[in-house]
């Protein structure tokens, strides 16, 4: 092969390869690609037909590379929604150590949400075999763990969660809530973007993002970041479907939360339960607290613990939540 033709491809193979490190950033447009390139690549890489020399790049890695990159006509940037193949690999001590810090990174962690999303983007460019066993080492709880799940978890449930993690597709299931109320559907339907299991406080959870829901004919969308316990999982339900993954997560809905901590607590000083939290004394010795969570549910678990000691004030959801418990645990208790 001619040097110059040589020296030809080996720059389109450069240009290509930056091209898709830029869009494993996120979506850009024409010029931002373009400038990516050059800066990495120098100023002269597109030559005298920089537009011409872009189009076929990318529709090279449409068709050699077998990226699956879409454009949006509508905000006029190209996405990356999968990528065409593994980017890296690592040791052995490495998929143990990000199996580590997704258990140290909970979402209600400080910095959790963000750094779950950093470990999301790395597992995605591993070999497939290699996700699979960082999903595997993550759903594996600490030694003094009790599994508090009596129910058990059917065996082709794991296998279908965890297929649909590691090949970042689509879940759907049929789902037994703990707790329904009177007259509603004792099954829902599902269809999640799992994002992974986690072993909280003696359950496995299916963690992901709901994308459709159905309780009877009530059918509802996009409701968000959700846990699963895998126990409630109706067996032989579970199916990995055709559709893709975005990258990394979707962005969680965060919430801001507010409770008040009797003095007999407060007294004591408060414990950052929650990210990003404010403690501010009042007069009569009690204390405000105000922090973020991305977990209502979860949050109202944490703040139950404080029994009578904690009042919640914001938001109304989770206010009505604590209300309803309340409630519920009067009732149980009411004398005969």
């Amino acid at each position: 092969m001619p040097f110059g033709k040589r020296r030809s491809s080996t720059l389109a193979f450069h240009r290509r390869l930056t091209l898709l490190c830029r869009l494993l950033r996120g979506p850009a447009g024409r010029g931002a690609l373009s400038a990516a390139v050059a800066q990495e690549l120098g100023p002269d890489v597109w030559g005298p037909s920089p537009e011409r020399v872009l189009e076929s790049d990318l529709a090279a890695l449409r068709r050699d590379w077998d990226a699956d990159l879409q454009y949006d006509r509508g905000s006029r940037v190209y996405r990356l929604v999968e990528t065409p193949f593994p980017l890296i690999d690592l040791p052995e001590s490495d998929l143990s150590a990000l199996a580590f810090l997704y258990s140290v990174f909970s979402p209600e962690a400080p910095q959790g949400p963000a750094v779950r999303v950093l470990l999301d983007r790395l597992v995605g460019l591993l070999p497939g075999e290699r996700r699979r066993q960082v999903e595997r080492l993550r759903t594996i709880p600490e030694l003094e763990l009790q599994v508090l799940d009596q129910e058990g978890i059917a065996p082709d449930t794991w296998e279908t969660v965890e297929r649909a993690a590691v090949e970042r597709r689509q879940l759907a299931f049929r789902y037994r809530p703990l707790q329904r109320a009177a007259g509603e559907p004792g099954e829902e339907e599902h269809v999640v973007e799992p994002y992974g299991v986690e072993f909280v406080e003696g359950h496995y959870y299916l963690q992901g993002y709901c994308v459709r829901s159905r309780a009877g004919a009530v059918e509802r969308t996009h409701l968000g970041t959700r846990r699963y316990r895998l126990s409630r999982v109706l067996p032989g339900s579970a199916q990995v479907l055709p559709a893709k993954l975005p990258p990394g997560r979707r962005p969680a809905r965060t919430y801001t939360i507010r409770y008040r901590l009797a003095p007999t607590i407060a007294s004591g000083g408060v414990s950052p339960r929650f990210p990003e939290t404010n403690a501010t004394p009042l007069p009569d010795g009690s204390v405000e607290v105000e922090a973020q969570t991305v977990d209502l549910w979860r949050a109202r678990q944490v703040l139950l613990r404080y029994g009578e000691s904690c009042r919640v004030l914001e938001p109304p959801e989770l206010v009505q939540a604590m209300r309803d418990a309340a409630r519920a645990m009067a009732r149980l208790y009411e004398e005969q």
